[in-house]
């Protein structure tokens, strides 16, 4: 059981790697330029406890519309939503970044927004692999 959650453990710790290793090379090739929200769309989740009861979690995505370097039109929506209703506006602008070679997957430029997915996956990773460890 133990091997099983070190090797848990060391995947998520590996699909961090990569998904650091993405947003570095985003950053270092990317383009920055403003981007105008034209849509938040809502989603509903909803989870259940041990005893049945349950409860719906609501957040909300942009949805980012922007021009390339070469005037191609691109949307996009946020890949990480936020549980704020008011945190973004139709009309409102944000930095974005993005890949000339793959405009489609731009990021809005924020550390919850570059990095959430990376810390998250890292510090699971770590704790699999310290209790793993810890319990052998």
């Amino acid at each position: 059981m133990q091997l099983a959650i070190i090797g848990l453990g060391l995947l998520l710790l590996v699909i961090a790697f990569f998904t650091y290793s993405r947003t570095k090379k985003l950053l270092k090739v990317g383009i920055t330029t403003m981007a105008e929200i034209i849509d938040v769309v809502e989603k509903q989740s909803q989870d259940y406890d041990e005893d049945g009861y349950s409860s719906t979690t609501t957040n909300y995505y942009p949805v980012l519309k922007f021009q390339t370097k070469d005037g191609q039109d691109v949307q996009f929506q946020a890949s990480v939503g936020v549980s704020s209703k008011n945190k973004y506006k139709v009309g409102q602008k944000l930095e974005v970044v993005y890949d000339p070679s793959k405009p489609e997957k731009a990021k809005i430029k924020s550390f919850i927004q570059l990095w959430l997915i990376t810390i998250i996956l890292t510090v699971i990773g770590a704790v699999f692999v310290v209790a793993g460890i810890l319990t052998a």
